[in-house]
């Protein structure tokens, strides 16, 4: 057997027991769609919203560079708009053979020019207050309406992603979710049923995205 033999065998085999395996990079601009069912909140999401490929996603972040490194650009309740670590936000949510419950989604070809501006524009809005009461256009924000508005305000006629009715219903029973009843309570104010905002499964399916990589296939 001659040496170029022996390398096929071994280059054979490496591939028979899967020691190559895919390798993906984040790269600024990517969009982090992180499915959640745990908490009642992210059960009402999924239920009245369908992501990509029909998976729900409850959360989603953006991959800004900070100072040389890598962050998620992300709105939740109790920070507000913030810079979380990437790793930090791959392992929030896990599924059962460890691998990160999060789809990516990248600008297409056409887009990519404008990643830095919408880069610029979210590094300004860190520390921004979260949005408690879902009203779009108060200077605050959840975390697909401060997407939106990265992207949106910042491609020239690229509308990315559509603001469309919220709704806060059990699509099955017609009835607000008690979830959703108990938080506006607790926040004196009304369930905006009907007023225009959107949500990370309708993101994930806009057509100006493609998934390049799902971290749970």
């Amino acid at each position: 057997m001659n040496s170029n033999q022996f390398l096929s065998i071994v280059l054979f085999f490496c591939i028979l027991l899967g020691y190559q395996k895919e390798t993906f990079e984040l790269q600024a601009g990517d969009l982090l769609f992180q499915q959640w069912d745990q908490s009642d909140f992210a059960k009402a999401i999924n239920a009245v919203t369908e992501g990509y490929k029909g998976n729900d996603f409850a959360h989603v972040g953006l991959v800004l560079s900070y100072n040389g490194t890598l962050k998620v650009l992300e709105a939740t309740n109790g920070k507000g708009v913030c810079l979380t670590p990437v790793d930090s936000f791959l392992q929030a949510s896990k599924n059962q053979a460890g691998a990160p419950r999060i789809a990516v989604g990248r600008l297409k070809q056409e887009y990519q020019s404008y990643v830095s501006n919408i880069s610029d524009w979210s590094l300004a809005h860190v520390g921004k207050s979260y949005d408690t009461l879902f009203v779009y256009g108060n200077d605050q924000y959840y975390c697909a309406e401060l997407l939106h508005d990265a992207f949106n305000l910042n491609i020239p006629g690229g509308q990315v992603f559509d603001l469309a009715p919220m709704t806060f219903k059990d699509p099955i029973t017609n009835h607000f979710f008690p979830v959703w009843e108990t938080y506006f309570r607790n926040v004196e104010a009304i369930i905006p049923e009907g007023a225009p905002g959107l949500n990370p499964g309708s993101m994930s399916r806009s057509d100006k995205l493609e998934i390049v990589w799902e971290y749970f296939k």
